[in-house]
């Protein structure tokens, strides 16, 4: 699939919650039963670490910032000490452990929605015909690491589907605004770049 279909699968259906299997983390889902009944969407509040854009965009990509009509939905992960089956025998359910992680894993901040498939909530999610899930939110910007757009000639494609959707949007506050990311001089993170116009 291409960067530009991502971005339109974004914008109109939301973000895509992976198969637990799909999780870079096997230990985090290998005592859940029924594994195939859930699907998780990962967030982050942080969108200048370069660590995350090192770890999960080989050092390139973008962080896309929505907004989510119900926050309830949203849990915090929690970093511990604890090993993944010690931290079983602490919880109440086995699904209850995809909400803890190590310690080694804190700088991401992570925040977890977690899909149920046999309950769904059509409030919170779009199902799609191939079985494809995706978390409704909106669409407020895009930032781009400061090599995304030499990286990857996709990126172009996927700002056009960013610029014909803001032509479509019908209202101001629909429009994604797109904003690029530089070097910090003083830290090691990203700043906004301030010369890039989109």
């Amino acid at each position: 699939m291409s960067l530009s279909s991502h971005f339109s699968d974004i914008i109109e259906y939301g973000l895509y919650a992976s198969p637990l299997k799909d999780l870079n983390d096997p230990f985090e889902w290998i005592e859940i039963q029924d594994k195939e009944n859930y699907r998780v969407v990962s967030l982050s509040k942080s969108r200048n670490k370069k660590m995350m854009f090192a770890y999960y965009g080989g050092g390139h990509g973008c962080c896309i910032e929505v907004e989510v009509t119900d926050e309830s939905i949203i849990r915090k992960i929690s970093y511990d000490k604890l090993t993944h089956f010690q931290q079983l025998r602490r919880t109440k359910t086995p699904e209850e452990t995809l909400f803890h992680k190590d310690r080694l894993f804190e700088k991401e901040n992570e925040y977890r929605v977690l899909f149920d498939c046999i309950n769904p909530d059509p409030n919170h999610w779009t199902i799609l015909r191939d079985n494809r899930v995706f978390l409704k939110c909106k669409v407020i910007r895009v930032y781009l690491s400061p090599s995304s757009q030499d990286y990857q000639s996709g990126y172009a494609d996927a700002l056009d589907v960013v610029r014909r959707h803001n032509e479509q949007a019908k209202n101001k506050s629909d429009r994604i605004e797109v904003k690029k990311l530089k070097l910090s001089t003083e830290k090691y993170q990203f700043v906004l770049d301030d010369t890039f116009m989109f």
